[in-house]
């Protein structure tokens, strides 16, 4: 079995390979890194465009292959899980 035909161990549509292309594509367009997360703040996927810039939380969360829990990161969650659209600044 190839690694693109496995499925994603969290029983989400689509295999990890395609997280992390999609991580890649929306990294590509908006210059910056990107973490895909599950609600339980696990890091399901993550870019690694080349040049891109990691900084110090973002690195742990990658290397645990969970997020960090940190004051900043509880504010940010719930700025996002409550707008009621697309937050004008998000992560950044």
């Amino acid at each position: 079995m190839e690694l693109t035909d496995s499925p994603n161990p969290h029983g989400f549509g689509g295999t990890s390979e395609e997280l992390f292309a999609l991580a890649n594509a929306v990294a590509a367009v908006i210059g910056g890194s990107v973490a895909i997360e599950d609600l339980d703040h696990r890091v399901l996927a993550y870019s690694s465009v080349p040049g891109q810039r990691i900084d110090e939380l973002r690195r742990r969360g990658i290397l645990d292959r969970r997020v960090p829990d940190e004051p900043e990161q509880r504010r940010q969650y719930r700025e996002v899980l409550g707008a009621p659209g697309v937050p004008a600044r998000c992560g950044r």
